[in-house]
C-alpha cells in the first residue's frame, strides 16, 4: 500500500510487495501459493486483512499466472481496473464485502476460465456488462446487495453450468429473461424417472403377489388388491421383515460385503460428484469421457467365471482389484503430467469397476434363497445412505478447509484401500455357498408365512 492508498501487487516469482508499513501487519494474514516449477504465484487469499486502500489501474500485471483471488471483507475501495481480463488463468474470483464501486468492467468477459465470481455487498452500479455471457464455464454468479440498475442482460442466459445465482437487493427494471429458469440439468432426469417410477412402487404396496398354479399347460396368475386383511398382512410383513433383518446382521459374510461395498461406493460417489471439478482445478480438464466403468465391470464378472467361483475367490477379487486400482488412482494424482495421469487413473478405474459382478456374487450365494432379494436390496440402500450421499459434502468439507484438490482427491482415494483391507478380513471367514441348496424347514416356513393364499 502506498502513501497516496493505491494498492499494487508485484511478483518477482516468489515475492509480493506493498508500498507501505501496514504490509507488516498484514503479511501474518496473507495465503499466497505459487508454481514449485516457476515460482509464479497462481493463488492469493487476503481475504479478512484490514486492507484499505484503492484499486491501482495496473495491480494484476504482474501476477499473469493468478488462478484465484480472494479479497472479499477489506476496506477497497475503487472500480475494477480493466487488466484483470488479462488473467486468462483465474478460475475464482471473490471481492465481496468491500467498497468497491463504478461499472463492471467489460473485460471479465474474457475470463473464459472464470467457474466463480462473487461481487457481492459492493456499490457497484450501472448495467451487468453483456460480455458476462461468454463465462461459459461458471457455476458460481453472486451479485447480491450492490446498486446495479437496468435489465438483466439476455446473454446471462448462455451460462449452462450455472448453479448458483444470486442478483438479490439491486436496482433491475424490466423483465426476467425467460430461458434463465429453463436451463436444463441431469437432475430433471432423475426427477422425471421417479415420477415415471411412482405407479409402480405404488402398486407394489396395493398388489398381493403372483399366485403361479401351473396345471398341464395352463397357468393362472391371480392379482388381487388387499381389502380387509390389509392391516394384517403389513402387520405379518413387518414382522417378518425384522427377523430377516436380524438373520442378515447375523452373516458375517454379508455384513463384511457390505461393508467393504459402501466405503468403495463412498469414493466412486465422490468421484462422479467432484471429479470434472478436480480434473479441471488440477489439470485444466474441460471435458473427460470416461469408459473404464463398461470395460472394468465386464471384465470382473469374465475373470470370476475363468477362476472356481466361490465366495473366498470373489473376496480375493474383490480385495486384490480395488488395491492395485487404489495405487494407480493415488498416483495418478501426485502426476503432474496430464497425459500420466489419465494413463494411471483409467488403469485404476478399470480395476476398481472390476469389483461390480464379485461383490453382487457375494451378495446372492451367502444368503438362503427366500432373502436374496433383501439382501440385494439391504446393499443398494446401504451404499447409498453411507456411501454416495454423504461423502460428497463431506470431501467439500474438507476441500474447503485445505483448499487443495490434489491433497483432496489423495485423500479420497485412500479410502479404497480400507474397502480393500475390509472385503480382505472377507477371505478368511468361514463361508457357506447356499446359492444351490435345496431349502431348509425354516426356509420353506419363512416362505409359506410370507405368501398370502388366495382363497
Amino acid at each position: 500500500m502506498s502513501a497516496n492508498k493505491e494498492m499494487h501487487f508485484s511478483s518477482s516469482r516468489t515475492s509480493l510487495r506493498f508500498g507501505s508499513l501496514l504490509f507488516l501487519m498484514t503479511v501474518m494474514l496473507m495465503v499466497a501459493m505459487c508454481d514449485a516449477s516457476s515460482g509464479e504465484v497462481i493463488e492469493l487469499d487476503l481475504s479478512c486483512s484490514c486492507l484499505h486502500g484503492r484499486f491501482h489501474s495496473n495491480t494484476f500485471q504482474n501476477i499473469p499466472f493468478l488462478s484465484s483471488l480472494d479479497l472479499s471483507y477489506n476496506d477497497l475501495y475503487g472500480q475494477i481496473p480493466s487488466s484483470i481480463g488479462k488473467l486468462s488463468n483465474l478460475t475464482s474470483v471473490n471481492l465481496s464485502c468491500n467498497h468497491l464501486f463504478g461499472q463492471i468492467t467489460s473485460s471479465i468477459g474474457t475470463l473464459s476460465n472464470l467457474t466463480s465470481l462473487r461481487l457481492s455487498s459492493n456499490r457497484f452500479s450501472g448495467q451487468i456488462p453483456s460480455s458476462i455471457g461468454n463465462l461459459t464455464y461458471l457455476t458460481s454468479l453472486s451479485l447480491f446487495n450492490n446498486q446495479f440498475s437496468g435489465q438483466i442482460p439476455s446473454s446471462i442466459t448462455k451460462l449452462s453450468r450455472l448453479e448458483y445465482l444470486n442478483l438479490g437487493y439491486n436496482n433491475f427494471d424490466g423483465e426476467i429473461p425467460s430461458s434463465l429458469g429453463s436451463l436444463k440439468h441431469w437432475r430433471y432426469a432423475f426427477w422425471g424417472e421417479a415420477v415415471l417410477m411412482a405407479p409402480f412402487a405404488v402398486l407394489g404396496f396395493l398388489m398381493k403377489p403372483l399366485q403361479l398354479k401351473v396345471g398341464g399347460n395352463e397357468i393362472a396368475v391371480s392379482i388381487e388388491t388387499y381389502k380387509s386383511s390389509y392391516k394384517n398382512a403389513v402387520s405379518k410383513s413387518c414382522t417378518q421383515f425384522g427377523k430377516d433383518m436380524i438373520v442378515l446382521c447375523k452373516e458375517k459374510v454379508f455384513v463384511v460385503n457390505v461393508l467393504g461395498y459402501v466405503s468403495y461406493n463412498f469414493v466412486i460417489g465422490a468421484y462422479s460428484y467432484w471429479g470434472p471439478k478436480a480434473g479441471y482445478n488440477i489439470y485444466k480438464m474441460k471435458n473427460a469421457d470416461i469408459i473404464c466403468g463398461i470395460i472394468g465391470t465386464l471384465s470382473g464378472g469374465l475373470i470370476l467365471d475363468r477362476v472356481t467361483a466361490t465366495i473366498p475367490n470373489a473376496f480375493k477379487l474383490l480385495s486384490g482389484a480395488t488395491f492395485l486400482g487404489a495405487i494407480f488412482c493415488f498416483t495418478a494424482f501426485t502426476l503432474k503430467s496430464l497425459y500420466g495421469f489419465i494413463a494411471l487413473f483409467a488403469l485404476g478405474e478399470l480395476l476398481v469397476f472390476a469389483t461390480q459382478a464379485p461383490v453382487n456374487y457375494v451378495c446372492l450365494h451367502c444368503v438362503e434363497p427366500s432373502l436374496r432379494p433383501l439382501s440385494m436390496a439391504i446393499s443398494t440402500v446401504a451404499i447409498h445412505i453411507f456411501g454416495d450421499v454423504p461423502s460428497s459434502p463431506l470431501v467439500g468439507i474438507v476441500q474447503d478447509h485445505i483448499n487443495s484438490w490434489r491433497k483432496t482427491a489423495l485423500i479420497l482415494t485412500s479410502v479404497l484401500f480400507l474397502a480393500a483391507a475390509i472385503w480382505f478380513i472377507g477371505i478368511f471367514i468361514n463361508s457357506v455357498d447356499r446359492f444351490n441348496g435345496e431349502e431348509s424347514e425354516s426356509e420353506k416356513q419363512r416362505r409359506q408365512e410370507q405368501s398370502i393364499v388366495t382363497p
